[in-house]
């Protein structure tokens, strides 16, 4: 309530993330009332228009905007302005340099919030952020009129090297690692002759980087660059496909022109790489690894990228494999077979499948040091990874496939890009069942390809073969 029997009453309030304009609506005791807009400064902000750091009704009634109401709030729609470079869905920074991101979203924003890959937040309308190692990074911003209904809009960022220690150009189908030293692409064929180029996916680090053949949820081939010279003064190359088609890959270093190739024959498993020989000469000198420090030591080994003994299951399982050649299973048309489970994702849990499907897992190097795997950011509704000593180098891909169109059953992939020893747990969350998959600490695995994983209730035949 205010003098002469007047009352006021605060009805909208917006800002800018430098003041606040307050919108009162004051009503006499004839029941007349007018509108007033106050600007309030907020300390270190620049002042509102025409100076001061506050200000309100300036006491004439001819004051047109004065008199007219404030528009109604509405629900706001996110959208980002950045200062970067972006085409088809991909934005690209180099390391090290700031990127502005402005809030441009419609309506009414009363709620805001950036993510930064998880590495940062912000509420401000604007803010800079400095990506610093090279990879795929995800930026959103998340804004609401009322804290409920929200909205949000994200851009894919690649970040490259600000200094680059070679001259790979990332591209769809080539994957740049280790500061763009090093180029690795991927071909692949099927025994009835279908063939083409693996093209990228959209998520990796600077040591690590997927693979997709047909569908860019369904993550193939997972490939490691790591920089061994700390250990034995070379550039190691890990990888695992979960896949049973043909395939070529190829690793180049763009400094020395030397390539390694490794590859697989349709209708076999995928042979693990782990090729800890793999470039010689690359190393300039005493270099921080990309191995995580405190790690499991490496023993000194030659490994053959055939690997040793197969993932196997635990326990007794009918792993029918798929025909030879033939592609995963294609989502869009799978049998809409699938419920929704109980699954709840954390640290060390992977949910796929909507939920249904929770797959953890254990490592251990056959000495004292064991642990669980930890989930790595990126995943698909039926894709995941695990990384065991830091996050930026993966070791596992694991699928969960709904094959019931196919063979009646849901399918469990996994390949690793790892020699230490491994325990992988899925569960069925709705029928409780669970699978249990284990390799010995040693030489690298074949990838496992278990496509009579889990039964479904029921499956709707799909003539003819894909």
């Amino acid at each position: 309530a205010g003098t002469n029997g007047s009352n006021r009453e605060v009805l909208d309030a917006l800002t800018d993330g430098t003041r606040y304009a307050v919108q009162v609506q004051g009503v006499n005791t004839q029941g007349s009332g007018r509108w007033s807009k106050l600007l309030i400064g907020v300390p270190g902000a620049p002042p509102p228009p025409g100076g001061g750091t506050g200000g309100g009704d300036d006491g004439d009634d001819d004051d047109d905007d004065d008199d007219d109401p404030p528009p109604p709030a509405t629900h706001p729609k996110a959208a980002i302005g950045v200062d970067a470079a972006c085409a088809d869905g991909l934005c690209r920074a180099p390391t090290g340099a700031p990127v502005r991101f402005e809030d441009k979203s419609s309506g009414t924003v009363r709620h805001r919030l950036w993510d930064f890959h998880g590495l940062s937040t912000s509420r401000q309308a604007t803010v800079s952020h400095t990506f610093e190692s090279p990879g795929f990074y995800d930026v959103s911003l998340t804004v609401s009129l009322d804290g409920e209904k929200e909205s949000v809009a994200s851009l894919k960022f690649l970040v490259e090297a600000a200094q680059p220690a070679g001259t790979c150009q990332a591209t769809d189908t080539t994957l740049c690692l280790q500061d763009s030293r090093f180029e690795v692409s991927l071909g692949w064929w099927t025994a009835d002759g279908q063939s083409g180029d693996a093209k990228v996916v959209r998520e990796g680090t600077n040591d690590s980087g997927l693979f997709w053949f047909f569908a860019d949820d369904n993550w193939e081939m997972l490939v490691k660059v790591l920089d061994g010279c700390s250990y034995n003064g070379r550039h190691w190359v890990y990888a695992a496909s979960a896949t049973n088609l043909g395939y070529e890959l190829r690793v180049r270093d763009t400094v020395t022109d030397a390539v390694k190739k490794y590859g697989n024959e349709p209708g076999m498993p995928s042979p693990a790489v782990a090729d800890n020989e793999a470039f010689a000469g690359t190393c300039a000198g005493p270099a921080a690894s990309s191995l995580a420090s405190g790690r499991a030591p490496v023993p000194p080994m030659s490994l053959a990228p055939a690997g040793g003994p197969a993932l196997r299951p635990s326990a007794a399982t009918t792993a029918g494999q798929p025909a030879a050649g033939r592609p995963d299973p294609d989502p869009a048309r799978a049998a809409a077979t699938a419920e929704s489970g109980g699954c709840t994702e954390t640290a060390t849990t992977l949910c796929l499948l909507d939920g249904r499907y929770e797959v953890s897992m254990t490592w251990s190097n056959g000495d004292e040091d064991e642990g669980p795997g930890r989930t790595a950011r990126p995943r698909t509704d039926d894709s995941g990874l695990f990384w065991f000593f830091a996050d930026g180098n993966w070791e596992m891909l694991v699928k969960v496939l709904d094959g019931c169109s196919y063979n009646g059953h849901r399918w469990v992939y996994a390949a690793s890009a790892t020699t230490v020893g491994l325990e992988l747990t899925v569960r069925d969350t709705v029928s409780g069942e669970s699978k249990k998959y284990v390799k010995e600490s040693g030489a690298p695995a074949p990838a496992f390809t278990d496509s009579a994983a889990f039964a479904c209730s029921t499956a709707t035949a799909v003539p003819g073969q894909r």
